[in-house]
């Protein structure tokens, strides 16, 4: 059980998790992430050209 906000809506929700124990993400989770990676990348990438 996670509390937490989904679709605008927040309440007490039942998670998934795979086969090695980690959260089955939403679709919106997953492109969070992408996000952040992609913004942690492009500082590195920042970092190393100055």
């Amino acid at each position: 059980m996670w509390q937490g906000q989904y679709q605008n809506i927040e309440q007490l929700w039942l998670r998934w998790y795979d086969a090695t124990g980690n959260w089955v993400l939403t679709p919106t989770e997953k492109e969070q992430q992408r996000t952040q990676r992609l913004i942690a990348q492009l500082r590195r990438r920042e970092a190393a050209c100055r």
